[in-house]
C-alpha cells in the first residue's frame, strides 16, 4: 500500500488503520517465528561503546541504562566486530546487485526509482529481518527481555540535486525519511510506542552534512508537533545537538524520544543506514496504532493477546515551544531587514542576505542559525547561500 494512503487512514480514520495494524500484526505470526528462529546471538563485549557528548567510555552492561535515561550511545565497528561481514554482503548482493562497500556510490549505478523499489522489496527480506534480531539481541544481550519491531527501515539518502525532481513522487510512494531528509521529531508522533529504542546502523561513511542530527537528554521535552514533525518555531537548540559522526559499521543508539531528525544530504555520496527498533518491555503502544513488535529474546512470542485485545492508552504530548532543562538561550540571528522575500542579518557589524525560506521545505528561515556564510534551515540542516539580488 502507497505511503499516502496509510498516512491518510492513520489521520482521518485511525479506528480503521489501528485494526488493520493489529490484523496485519497479528497474522504475520508464521513469518514472525520464522525470522527469530533464524537469528542468533552473538557476543558484543569486544565493542567499543562511547557517549559522543562527552567522549566517555561506556561498559557493555551500561548501555541500555544509559540509553533510558536518555543518553546517546555509538557501538564501534559492529559488523566487524559481531562477525557479520559476510550475512551484511550477501543480502546486500541480493538486493541491489552490488557490494555493500559500493552503496556510497549507489546513486551512479542505479535510478532513484529503481533504489527506491529495490529497498522497498529487500526491508522484507527474510534475511534482512533476520540479520536485524541477531543484531538487537547481541547488542541488548545483557537485558531480560528484548522485542523487535519487524519493520525495520533502509535508507539509502542520495545526494540532494539528484533527489531533488523526484522527491514527491518517492514521498508519496515510500513516505519522508527513507530517500530524503525528515524534520525533527520524536518516532512517537509517526505512532511508534512510547519506549522505543532506536539502533541506526550506519552502511556508509556518515557526516554533519549527510548524516542525523540529535538533541541529547530530550526525552522530557514535548514540543508542539504537526503533521510528524516539530511546529515551526519550536527550539531545537542547533548549538546542543549532536551530529552523527560515523564510519561504516558504527552504530548509533538512542531513545526514540529523543528528539531527532535527518540531514539534507549535502555531498556527493549516498548516505545509506539501517535504522531499526526494539523495546526492553512490553511496547507502549500508541492509542491509535500498533507495529508489528515481536518478543525475541529470552523466547519468542508473537504478543497475540496484546495485539489483540489490549487497549492502547498512549498518545503523545504536543505542548511546548522551548526545553526548561535547556532554557531560552538559543543562537538569536540579529535580524536586520525581514520581508516576505528575504532576511538580513548582522555578523561582527556585516549585513548578510538571504532568502526568507528556505529552497528545500520552505521552512522559516529567521528561526535558523549562521554556520560560516552559510545560514542553515532548523528543519533538515539545509545551508542556505547569501541572496544575491
Amino acid at each position: 500500500m502507497k505511503h499516502n494512503w496509510v498516512a491518510y487512514l492513520k489521520e482521518n480514520h485511525s479506528w480503521l488503520a489501528g485494526s488493520l495494524s493489529r490484523m496485519y500484526a497479528f497474522y504475520s505470526y508464521v513469518g514472525n517465528r520464522r525470522v527469530a528462529n533464524r537469528s542468533v546471538s552473538k557476543s558484543a563485549e569486544g565493542v567499543e561503546f562511547v557517549d559522543p557528548i562527552t567522549n566517555r567510555k561506556i561498559q557493555f552492561r551500561d548501555v541500555c541504562d544509559h540509553v533510558k535515561s536518555g543518553g546517546i550511545v555509538i557501538g564501534k565497528n559492529i559488523i566487524q566486530k559481531l562477525a557479520l561481514t559476510d550475512v551484511v554482503e550477501r543480502i546486500f548482493k541480493k538486493g541491489f546487485g552490488i557490494s555493500y562497500t559500493e552503496l556510497k556510490k549507489i546513486h551512479d549505478l542505479l535510478t532513484p526509482e529503481d533504489i527506491m523499489e529495490k529497498t522497498a522489496s529487500l526491508k522484507s527480506d527474510i534475511d534482512l529481518l533476520s540479520l536485524e534480531c541477531t543484531i538487537l539481541k547481541s547488542l541488548f544481550s545483557n537485558e531480560e527481555s528484548v522485542y523487535a519491531e519487524l519493520m525495520p527501515n533502509l535508507r539509502p539518502h542520495i545526494p540532494h540535486e539528484l533527489l531533488l525532481s523526484k522527491e514527491k513522487i518517492i514521498e508519496k510512494h515510500i513516505g519522508r525519511g527513507k530517500m530524503n531528509a525528515h524534520g525533527p521529531h520524536k518516532d512517537s508522533w509517526r505512532y511508534h510506542p512510547k519506549n522505543t529504542v532506536n539502533v541506526w546502523l550506519a552502511l556508509t561513511d556518515v557526516n554533519h552534512l549527510n548524516g542525523m542530527f540529535l538533541l541529547p537528554n530530550s526525552i522530557d521535552y514535548y514540543p508542539k508537533f504537526k503533521n510528524n514533525e516539530i511546529q515551526n518555531g519550536c527550539a531545537t537548540y542547533p548549538l546542543r545537538q549532536y551530529h552523527t559522526q560515523l564510519k561504516a559499521g558504527d552504530v548509533a543508539i538512542f531513545a526514540a524520544e529523543t528528539l531527532h531528525g535527518s540531514i539534507v544530504n549535502q555531498t556527493n555520496d549516498t548516505r545509506f543506514a539501517f535504522s531499526m527498533r526494539c523495546c526492553f518491555e512490553k511496547p507502549n503502544f500508541h492509542k491509535n496504532f500498533m507495529y508489528n513488535y515481536v518478543k525475541i529474546k529470552p523466547s519468542f512470542s508473537n504478543l497475540n493477546y496484546e495485539k489483540l485485545f489490549t487497549k492502547n492508552e498512549f498518545e503523545p504530548l504536543s505542548r511546548d515551544d522551548y526545553f526548561e532543562n535547556y532554557g531560552t538561550d538559543l543562537p538569536m540571528l540579529k535580524i536586520k531587514e525581514l520581508t516576505d522575500k528575504k532576511i538580513v542579518v548582522e555578523r561582527n557589524g556585516e549585513l548578510l542576505t538571504f532568502p526568507r525560506r528556505c529552497a528545500h521545505k520552505g521552512v522559516d528561515l529567521q528561526f535558523g542559525h549562521l554556520e560560516g556564510d552559510c545560514l542553515v534551515c532548523p528543519q533538515h540542516q539545509f545551508r542556505v547561500c547569501q541572496k544575491t539580488e
